[in-house]
């Protein structure tokens, strides 16, 4: 099972940082992918597919591995084209949606 990341809100400007964990004791580390909406309903854009090489993989994205089974994205910098939904998903156990909201743009 995956840990459902939480909704967050964060100012334009600021770093945003999404949870998300596999609850599951045959977890192997590494295998979580990030995906995020580009439109309602639409096609998704693959953000990373591994936190075995966990870092900054863009300018404006990275993925941290704080802990086993553990893989978060982090939006270095936010602006309001970034908010939407965001997926984690483990392969063989679960997917879980965050929103993220950028105010103050």
């Amino acid at each position: 099972m995956v840990v459902k990341p939480a909704n967050t809100t964060v100012r334009a400007g600021d770093p945003a940082v999404l949870h998300c964990s596999a609850d599951d004791p045959g977890f192997e580390d590494g295998v979580i992918s990030w995906n995020r909406e580009l439109f309602d309903g639409g096609e998704t854009d693959l953000l990373a597919t591994t936190c075995v090489l966990a870092g900054e993989f863009t300018s404006v994205y990275s993925l941290l591995r704080s802990s086993s089974g553990q893989c978060d994205l982090h939006v270095n910098h936010t602006t309001a084209s970034l908010a939407g939904n965001y997926t984690c998903s483990v392969p063989q156990l679960h997917v879980a949606y965050a929103y993220l909201n950028v105010f103050g743009e």
